[in-house]
């Protein structure tokens, strides 16, 4: 009987082992760029064609490699940097596996031409799917260059899902950015199709690469951190460094996260939660900060040898090294919001409520302003409202102990509709329940009909009808108001567009000025005229005039997040809801605007047009009735 079992040919078998460390052109970029780094380069050029489809060139100045050694390097598991099994436990290199080259090479075509220091010629080194075609004597500078091409050409079926040539170039750029915020001593290039995306000098600080990767908004509003323990861990010290976001300016998505441990690009969950640990609070759903944080400590105290690509790891110590991450930006944050450095902390509204707005696009206070001094006295801790809501929610506790001492059960006080609710001031009925106090004035009312009596904490106007006292959140009104006029106006395909008096220049990432590009046509039938200006600059020339005075580069920074976080071609069709809740909320009437009756009474009235003007578009409640009846109860009456 013949046996099952068969050992793969060494083509299959290299095949395979380039699936774990080849998915797509950034991750040759990877490898690649990675052994020059471990090389001693002091400068580095990554030239792309197509995406990287079509070519992938790294050339670095190390120390290159000698004829011997660049035949062994296009063999698995050679490598110079593990000598033991022992070593694998104190990794000081990028690389370390020595699979890099050869399972690149088993699945494209691979050029590589080196040089050592020590030798007058280099040697240049045809690959095609694995098998080495020719070696030839060559001049050559000293250091490597390899060239890559035709990826995936042997194997169709991992061809088919590459992306388009804009998204494979967005993952190259990023990769690339990231090791350059890890090296700032390095001399960084990446061209595309003989076009230069950007050309990083060497450096003895972060802060050209700073403005590379988070662009120039965001340098205004980072904080330093640089904290060091001794005693963190068994191994030895740990010091945690880098740029993190006031609180105040944020983003809607976690890309502007980059986290690099002893110099390495990591995705760790583990950190992302010190990092969110350490903004709890701080920060309203939905949004991030922007965070450029290095871990360094000693090799011993971190396994990087769980994933090919190197992307995980796994500290020896995790809970002395999340507490360490939590505590120094805690520190740092803390500092800096006793030093004016940013606005202050804003208590979290009561029940749950998500006020992203005010905090999250930083139009609710100027730097240094803190938001309790804007329009009551400092000394006076949270606004009137918040007060009010504190004392209804005291009344309900001893009422409900009250009625649990005769064990009843306490259910609130009746609604206007003569029925029980158990749900507090603030908190959504029941859906479909009877006196249901939350998403709308109740039937045959108009919000017209109701009359103003004017402002709480600047915040919420109070108004009232025949049966009850009204509370609208004016910033969500108007926002609700402004979401369906954008509607309406791109529907009927007339958005009124107000030119600027001088373009605005916005720096983008590679990726978002890459979707900006594609949907030029799109924006513009949005009311947004931008047009390129150069490398990842656009400038924005003109705005939808329903929104009356933005900021034009906030408003298109958060509609460029939206449109990189799809790789739909018509991105703007899927998001359109999404962009048009951030044009509108970029638009309104801030929270602490004082308003006036007329401006109070005109808002009513577009309110009356509205579709659905319970809720604003991010599903929050717009308004809060609460009947004469409920209050007479509440006060004993």
């Amino acid at each position: 009987m013949s046996t099952k079992i068969k050992l793969l040919p060494e083509d299959v078998a290299n095949q395979i082992a380039a699936g774990e460390v080849v998915d797509r052109p950034a991750s040759i970029v990877k490898e690649l760029v990675e052994n020059s780094l471990d090389a001693g380069a002091g400068s580095v050029s990554v030239e792309v064609e197509q995406g990287g489809k079509r070519l992938v060139r790294v050339t670095d100045d190390g120390e290159g490699m000698g004829r011997d050694d660049a035949l062994l390097a296009l063999e698995r598991h050679a490598t110079s940097k593990v000598r033991t099994a022992r070593d694998l436990f104190s990794i000081h290199t990028l690389g370390f596996r020595g699979e890099a080259l050869p399972s690149i090479a088993s699945v494209a075509e691979a050029r590589l031409v080196t040089r050592h220091r020590d030798f007058q010629g280099g040697t240049c080194i045809h690959v095609q799917a694995g098998t080495i075609r020719s070696v030839d004597e060559v001049g050559a500078p000293v250091g490597t260059s390899i060239e890559v091409s035709r990826l995936f050409y042997n194997v169709p079926a991992r061809k088919k899902f590459m992306k388009s040539v804009d998204t494979e170039m967005g993952h190259i750029n990023n990769q690339v950015a990231n090791m350059a915020l890890a090296r700032p001593d390095v001399h960084f290039t990446l061209s595309h199709n003989q076009r230069t995306v950007f050309d990083l000098p060497s450096s003895r600080d972060l802060s050209g690469r700073l403005r590379h990767a988070l662009g120039a908004d965001a340098s205004a509003n980072l904080v330093r951190v640089d904290r060091s323990r001794d005693d963190a861990i068994s191994q030895g010290p740990v010091r945690i460094h880098g740029y993190i976001s006031v609180p105040s300016y944020t983003r809607s998505n976690t890309r502007s996260l980059h986290l690099f441990v002893n110099r390495r690009f990591v995705r760790d969950r583990l950190i992302n939660h010190a990092v969110f640990e350490a903004y709890r609070s701080l920060l309203p759903k939905g949004r991030y900060p922007l965070v450029v944080l290095f871990i360094d400590l000693p090799a011993e105290a971190v396994d990087v040898n769980v994933h090919p690509a190197k992307h995980e790891i796994r500290f020896r110590e995790q809970n002395q090294v999340h507490q360490s991450i939590v505590g120094a930006l805690q520190e740092v944050l803390q500092e800096a919001d006793r030093t004016g450095r940013y606005p202050g902390h804003v208590s979290a509204p009561p029940y749950g409520r998500n006020d992203h707005e005010e905090q999250g696009t930083g139009n609710a206070v100027r730097e240094g302003e803190s938001v309790r001094g804007r329009e009551w006295p400092e000394k006076q801790e949270v606004p009137l409202l918040h007060g009010v809501e504190k004392a209804l929610q005291r009344y309900y506790e001893r009422a409900e102990r009250e009625d649990n001492s005769y064990g009843g059960q306490w259910r609130g006080p009746p609604s206007a509709g003569g029925s029980a609710s158990s749900k507090r001031p603030g908190q959504a009925a029941e859906k479909g329940r009877a006196g249901d106090k939350i998403g709308g004035l109740g039937p045959g009312l108009k919000f017209s009909d109701l009359r103003v009596i004017g402002q709480g904490a600047g915040t919420y106007i109070l108004a009232e009808s025949a049966d009850s006292l009204v509370i609208i959140d004016q910033h969500a009104a108007h926002e609700k108001v402004m979401f369906e006029r954008l509607h309406d106006e791109w529907r009927s395909e007339s958005v009124a567009k107000q030119s600027l008096l001088f373009p605005d220049t916005v720096e983008l990432s590679y990726q978002e000025a890459s979707r900006v590009e594609d949907n030029l046509d799109t924006l513009d039938r949005l009311g947004m005229e931008v047009e390129p200006f150069g490398g990842n600059t656009v400038a924005i020339k003109a705005l939808p005039a329903v929104l009356g005075s933005v900021d034009p580069q906030k408003l298109l920074l958060e509609v460029a997040d939206l449109l990189a976080e799809s790789d739909a071609e018509s991105i703007l069709s899927h998001r359109l809801d999404d962009i048009f809740a951030v044009m509108a909320c970029h638009s309104v009437v801030r929270a602490h605007k004082t308003m006036s009756t007329e401006e109070i009474k005109a808002l009513f009235a577009q309110m009356d047009q509205s579709r659905y003007p319970g809720h604003c578009p991010h599903g929050r409640d717009v308004v809060v009735r609460i009947s004469w009846n409920d209050l007479e109860k509440w006060f004993g009456r």
